[in-house]
């Protein structure tokens, strides 16, 4: 498992065709017939999505461990966000005018 975290969108194509080519060629290069698996996850923390929870008490903060991998997600990559933890400065409050 490789985890490359920081990947913009931009350097995607990148990540994958240069930085993960190298890795496996690298693995493979170990012993003469060697050909492990991998498994690439890419991790960014700079998206422009932002999730909410509609509960019995208002609308609020997602709670810690919530993965949304539906409707939102890219339908050409396998792709999911997840709120890693609870919010602790910024709270979620929706405002009705």
């Amino acid at each position: 498992v490789v985890v490359r975290d920081g990947v913009s969108e931009g350097q995607m194509s990148m990540v994958l065709h240069h930085e993960f080519a190298t890795m496996k060629k690298g693995a493979e290069g170990i012993k003469k017939g060697y050909k492990p698996k991998f498994l690439l996850v890419t991790t960014t923390k700079r998206h422009q999505k932002r999730f909410f929870l509609d509960g019995a008490n208002g609308v609020g903060n997602p709670m810690p461990l919530t993965v949304v991998d539906g409707t939102v997600v890219r339908p050409d990559v396998p792709e999911f966000f997840m709120q890693a933890h609870k919010a602790i400065k910024v709270r979620c409050i929706l405002l009705i005018s």
